[in-house]
């Protein structure tokens, strides 16, 4: 059993292309509030690190069904990428529905269809 979220992306996630967005990483470190919201630099950098074009269509989600997604919605939307969606139920329900996972790493966005889970 995975014991952090980035294992758990590993292990099961809705498409081959999904990427991982760490919140532990993508934070102003420098505020004592835990995931507070970074700069636009930092965001903007870890961004080009995920390899997601701004004009992609995002969905996010997570493993519990709600326990991070809206954040990174709401993060994502606040940093103008404009086409965010939250997966109703996140991958819970997707496995519960018999809905394909994949697992391993991630492959490159060329082609993506922009899901991003996140931790």
């Amino acid at each position: 059993m995975p014991n952090n979220a980035f294992e758990e992306h590993q292990e099961a996630r809705i498409s081959k292309d999904a990427a991982f967005f760490d919140h532990d990483e993508v934070c102003d470190k420098s505020n004592p509030f835990p995931h507070a919201l970074p700069s636009l630099e930092t965001f903007t950098s870890n961004m080009k690190k995920l390899d997601v074009p701004s004009n992609f269509p995002i969905i996010c989600y997570d493993h519990q069904g709600m326990f991070s997604v809206a954040r990174l919605a709401w993060m994502l939307r606040f940093f103008g990428v404009g086409n965010v969606r939250i997966l109703d139920g996140g991958l819970k329900k997707w496995q519960a529905e018999g809905r394909p996972t994949f697992s391993g790493s991630q492959i490159k966005h060329g082609n993506s269809k922009g899901s991003t889970s996140g931790g």
